[in-house]
């Protein structure tokens, strides 16, 4: 599906005979130059969406815009655009359905059938959704389709979950599929805590109380905390296969330690043997005992090596590493402006290890040993029977001995080795912190001069630090040699005990002997689990950061509302649009863009509507640090407040972005990496092509536009100046070709020249209507539509649309005639392989008389009655010309 087969097409040549596989069933037919170029491409196995007609719909010419003849020559009607209402949509994990809506815009006069099918995101299906697939028909004058996919509800935390739904191209009908919207992700919204409900209040507490990462105080029983978090792993299907079969080696482990036991008693009752015939019996048991010993051991040391194969350590850090990633992508305003970003790279790298070897491989190591103990219990009641000696009682007596003690022994001492690894985690915090201000304070630091300041209180915090890491290793020390002094006295003893059994001949030689090592494994294990628990313990501040991280407010709410008010607006709107417009206009390009533009109520009386019509170019003006920018991220869907949703309405099929005047570079990227970062794998190569077309036309310098056949990687601030950055920062905006492009201040850095320069290359793109889909039919691409802010007007012929901004005033569309004010300069470059756009010369209009712009062939008056909703389009066979429109004063 994603390999293209490109081949020439002589221009009125008529047909296509590229080679297509059978399989796509596809038929030649008649084929027009697109866009003056000489070829055009044809998608194997699946054509891309906004680039193909129906396999029952052959001929390329039938896509809308293109002109094709019916029976007896008659002109065939386009065929109307099907796609999704919204790129995302959002349903709650409890809701029975998910209803994804479909739109189909344009002629509706067809009868028109799509077919669509599900596809496994983070939410798999039969898990958290029922998978779905089936075909839609939209009758006559049908413009609203709903498809509906069963969800399945569990209680099972998972920190996204969402899944594709896709429509097929090869098999549509009469109709043509958008260009980026021929796919949609449903999102399903968790309402499960990390790790598990048990502690739903408890964490509630904390996230309140809560102030920085570096301290987290979770009112909850560590081990019970740390034994949800194994059941949550455990649901993964590697996770638990893994840990099943490391447990039965584990198992098999503790059985050959019990193997070695017994080999050691007939070795040295072997070697004790007097008579020549018991030494000929006992060279042969010695080359059993060899044979065995050897054979037994390679199988555990192939085992022990397969563990490494069974990814249970590496799908554990893989599931919290990604889901605190994806957890970090949906954080809420609230919630990223206040986060630790170094608190977060510790939770992401540090945090994640504690975890899981602290918690997770621990308790796996915990139940190895305590296998261990109860097989040595279980070995040495059985090894008189398995000798044929007779059972003594002073042989059993010490091993109730170990779990008495080491139990009393912990309860005095638990107090204070938890304590003492507390307060070692808190100073260690303090330094991170520490560490953590210093970095994102530094160039305050350096311009004030107080660097011996901080360096002296970065001495003390390592100071306090080494002094409490000292403190706690004496206390550890002494903890842990309390299992070794215990197993020590209690061999000794038995030493006493059992070297008299022997004497008397009530006791072999090799039971006696096996038994004082066993005694000492036996005091090992159970020192092994103290030491276990408190490595546990010590996990549990990472466990506790990551679980406030984890369950950390995300914007999905607000996005779901957000999507369930544009779709309700949209049918409102949409229907009103439909009762104006000529039949067959595409209803989708009518829309307005609106929002509220009451910026801060109380200092400006009323509020107003920014009414902005798509594929025009609009400026914001006003005085500085007024509402310009706020009003842009609101309508770039930027700005999620719950106030912002119900007065703010863009179109939910369109795609916004917001590019602020301060340019961000990845570091270790080459210059091509970073421009098309933000376009689709597919398109990644005509994009670069066209990003360096882009760069040309803005006038950047041969230094900077050989970069792009550059492999080097920099971090990009010392290479290029500032207004280069702004330069590249307007090319990759364009490049990543949004339908609605909002620019922050993008003339700030450049000068006279270099502004009119900006404005050409953004009006090229509206005019276009699409830098990237060049062998797409005209009719098939939306208006594209640019708005910036900026503090000035001097180039406003430029604009379709000018609104006044200020804090006092609130937002006022201003006549365009009435916003010039200087001459604008002539256009110094065009769109690399374009004519430059024609500009307005001479002088501003005087009052009464006609506007100069209205003689301007690209801005001849629409004669359409739909001109209020729509850019009037010709309707020659021609290549369709965009005419531009002088919008009337705003009404009252």
């Amino acid at each position: 599906f994603r390999r293209f087969c490109s081949e020439p097409c002589k221009e009125g040549a008529g047909r296509f005979l590229g080679p297509v596989p059978p399989a796509a069933a596809m038929t030649s037919g008649p084929c027009s130059v697109l866009n003056g170029g000489g070829s055009f491409y044809h998608r194997l196995g699946k054509v891309a969406p906004g680039r193909n007609v129906s396999a029952a719909a052959a001929p390329i010419s039938a896509c809308p815009g293109s002109p094709s003849s019916g029976a007896g020559g008659s002109p065939r009607p386009p065929m109307p655009i099907v796609q999704f209402g919204c790129r995302d949509a959002f349903c709650d994990e409890g809701a029975e359905f998910a209803n994804i809506p479909l739109i189909r815009a344009g002629n509706l006069q067809v009868v028109s059938t799509v077919y669509y099918r599900t596809v496994d995101g983070t939410a798999k299906s039969g898990t958290s959704y029922e998978a779905t697939e089936g075909s839609l028909t939209f009758q006559v004058g049908e413009m609203e389709k709903i498809i509906t996919v069963r969800l399945i509800d569990d209680d099972q935390w998972r920190t996204t979950l969402d899944f594709t739904v896709e429509l097929d191209s090869v098999h549509t009908q009469s109709a043509v599929l958008g260009q980026h919207l021929w796919q949609t992700t449903v999102h399903i919204l968790d309402n499960d805590v990390f790790p598990t409900q048990k502690f739903h209040d408890e964490i509630g507490e904390c996230m309140q109380e809560t102030v920085s990462l570096h301290f987290v105080k979770l009112e909850a029983p560590p081990f019970r905390m740390i034994f949800e978090l194994a059941r949550l792993m455990l649901r993964d299907h590697t996770i638990a296969a893994g840990v099943t079969k490391t447990i039965l080696v584990d198992v098999l482990d503790n059985l050959y330690m019990l193997a070695k036991l017994y080999f050691q008693v007939l070795l040295v009752d072997c070697i004790i043997k007097h008579t020549a015939e018991e030494a000929r019996e006992a060279r042969k048991q010695l080359l059993l005992l060899f044979t065995a010993n050897v054979l037994i051991f390679g199988v555990v040391h192939f085992l022990d090596y397969r563990k490494t194969f069974w990814k249970v350590k590496g799908t554990a850090m893989t599931i919290l590493r990604s889901a605190l990633m994806r957890k970090f992508f949906n954080f809420d305003e609230s919630g990223r402006s206040g986060l630790d970003h170094g608190g977060l790279i510790l939770s992401l790298t540090r945090d994640c290890d504690a975890v899981v070897d602290g918690c997770l491989l621990n308790l796996l190591s915990l139940v190895e040993r305590i296998s261990g103990i109860f097989l040595i219990v279980a070995y040495q009641v059985a090894q008189f029977t398995v000798f044929g000696q007779a059972f003594k009682v002073g042989s059993v007596v010490p091993l109730s001995i170990f779990p008495v003690v080491y139990s009393i022994f912990i309860c005095f001492r638990w107090r204070v080795t938890s304590s003492s690894l507390q307060s070692v985690q808190k100073q260690l915090d303090h330094l991170v912190a520490t560490c953590d201000s210093v970095v994102e304070n530094y160039p305050l630091i350096v311009n004030y001069d107080v660097r011996s300041r901080f360096l002296a209180a970065f001495d003390e915090e390592i100071a306090a630090y080494n002094t409490k890491a000292t403190e706690n290793s004496r206390v550890m020390l002494n903890t842990l040699r309390f299992a070794p002094w215990l197993a020590l006295l209690v061999s000794l003893g038995y030493q006493a005990w059992g070297g008299m059994q022997v004497v008397f001949g009530e006791l072999s030689v090799g039971v006696y002997l096996v038994n004082i090592g066993l005694f000492a494994s036996f005091g090992q294990k159970w020192g092994d689990i103290y030491a276990l628990l408190l490595s546990m313990l010590e996990s549990v501040p990472s466990l506790h950061r990551l679980v406030l991280l984890m369950n950390m407010e995300t914007d999905f709410h607000t996005r779901k509302d957000l999507y369930a008010q544009r779709l309700q607006t949209f049918r409102e709107v949409s229907a009103q649009a439909m009762r104006n417009l000529p039949m067959g206009s595409n209803v989708l390009d009518a829309l307005h863009i609106r929002a509220d533009s009451c910026l801060k109520p109380g200092l400006h009386a009323g509020r107003t509507i920014t009414d902005i019509h798509q594929g025009n170019m609009v400026f914001f003006v006003g005085p500085h640090a007024e509402g310009k920018s706020v009003l842009l991220r609101k309508i770039a869907m930027k700005s999620l407040v719950v106030d912002d949703i119900a007065s703010t309405f863009v179109p939910p099929h369109l795609r916004t972005l917001f590019v602020p005047n301060e340019a961000v570079f990845f570091r270790g990227k080459t210059l091509v990496d970073n421009l098309v970062f933000g376009v689709c794998d597919d398109d990644i190569p005509v994009a670069s092509v066209r990003a360096k077309h882009l760069a040309k036309s803005l006038g950047l310098s041969q230094q900077v536009l050989d970069l792009f056949d550059s492999k080097d990687e920099h971090s990009w601030l010392n290479p290029l100046s500032q207004t280069q950055r702004q330069s590249l920062n307007i090319v990759r905006a364009l490049t990543a070709d949004p339908e609605v492009l909002c620019l922050s201040k993008p003339l700030q850095f450049f000068d006279k020249d270099a502004q009119i320069r900006v404005l050409d290359v953004l009006q090229e793109f509206i005019r276009t209507k699409d830098f990237l889909e060049f062998d797409v039919t005209e009719g098939a691409r939306r208006p594209r539509t640019v708005i910036l802010t900026t503090t000035d007007i001097p180039n406003m012929s430029y604009a379709d649309q000018v609104f006044q901004i200020s804090l006092a005033g609130g937002v006022q569309e201003i006549e365009r005639q009435g916003a010039l004010q200087d001459k604008p300069p002539p256009a110094l470059s065009a769109m690399a392989g374009g004519a430059p756009s024609p500009r307005v010369q001479g002088p501003p209009a005087s009052p009464g008389a006609a506007s100069p712009l209205a003689a301007s062939p690209l801005r001849a008056s629409p004669a359409s009655p739909m001109s209020p909703l729509l850019p009037a389009w010709n309707t020659s066979g021609a290549s369709p010309v965009r005419t531009l429109r002088v919008f009337p004063a705003p009404r009252a």
